[in-house]
């Protein structure tokens, strides 16, 4: 596992979802996820990413990922709640 290299990917995820390229996004998060499957920031990405394509139940999925392996992450329970309320589920 070469984490450098995951987080090179998480970097470009971040760079892409910023110009609200979450195709583009999701694939680079989807590559550092393969890298490294417990890397939160990862998982937190691709949930942004999903929730940017309108795809809530699956940012959902990944949130509760990141949740697993950091619960401290305050912004992912941001996240979180942010796909629960798009959901009607708040």
């Amino acid at each position: 596992m070469n984490l450098n290299y995951a987080n090179a990917w998480v970097g470009k995820g971040l760079a892409l979802g910023s110009q609200s390229k979450h195709d583009e996004a999701l694939s680079a998060f989807n590559k550092a996820i393969e890298i490294d499957s417990k890397l939160a920031e990862a998982w937190k990405g691709k949930g942004a990413a999903l929730c940017g394509q309108g795809k809530y139940d699956d940012g959902l999925q990944a949130f509760d990922k990141v949740i697993e392996i950091k619960p401290q992450d305050a912004n992912v329970w941001i996240g979180k709640g942010f796909a629960l309320k798009s959901l009607g589920r708040q």
